[in-house]
């Protein structure tokens, strides 16, 4: 029985480093948003994938629903910063935008 037990604190230990919470990315993009606007050429919904490195730089981004729009928020988020974290972080959060 001793032995389960050590094993367990021990995975309890190992946990892998977190990234940032979802809600942190949506309230970084939320006060970016008027900067996504430069990108409003069509009233346009996306998703939005981002990764996101420890040190809070971003490391990939991929906007997907509008040819049009989409490689533009990419160009913008692409040189946003987030807060850092002991881990990386993948979020999917749906954008829209419309055209100005």
């Amino acid at each position: 029985m001793r032995a389960v037990i050590g094993a367990l604190v021990l995975v309890g230990l190992c946990e892998p480093p977190r990234g940032l919470h979802e809600s942190s990315v949506r309230d970084a993009v939320d006060e970016q948003r008027e900067q996504l606007g430069e990108c409003a050429t069509e009233d346009a919904q996306l998703d939005v994938r981002i990764h996101i490195r420890p040190d809070g730089r971003v490391a990939d981004v991929r906007a997907r629903g509008s040819a049009r729009v989409g490689p533009c928020v990419e160009r913008l988020i692409e040189t946003w910063r987030f807060a850092s974290a002991d881990g990386e972080t993948q979020v999917e959060l749906p954008i829209e935008l419309a055209e100005r």
